[in-house]
């Protein structure tokens, strides 16, 4: 069941995706996951922003809502305490390129 960009892990659990420094999924998309008191969505690059209560009205983070540039309004870098390398597990910020 595998495409051009992805497919589902061998044990069917999660489906995944494989992009190339630079590229992108043909289409934007977000998921939002969310309660009556707190939420937060993340689109396919990366972007994405955190609300109590009213997503529209209490917003904790910044959101942008333009999928040409999806500029992050949160972000999550991991860093490699062994080689010092920074990264970040989605496309945006840092991506597959990885920073000293």
């Amino acid at each position: 069941m595998d495409n051009d960009l992805g497919g589902f892990s061998s044990d069917g659990k999660e489906y995944v995706i494989h992009l190339q420094p630079g590229q992108h999924t043909p289409r934007p998309w977000i998921n939002v996951i969310a309660n009556p008191q707190f939420g937060f969505l993340v689109s396919e690059a990366g972007g994405g922003c955190t609300w109590a209560v009213n997503s529209s009205e209490n917003r904790l983070t910044p959101w942008h809502n333009d999928p040409l540039t999806d500029m992050p309004g949160e972000v999550l870098y991991l860093r490699d305490e062994e080689t010092g390398l920074v990264w970040s597990p989605t496309p945006m910020p840092a991506g597959q390129k990885r920073h000293m």
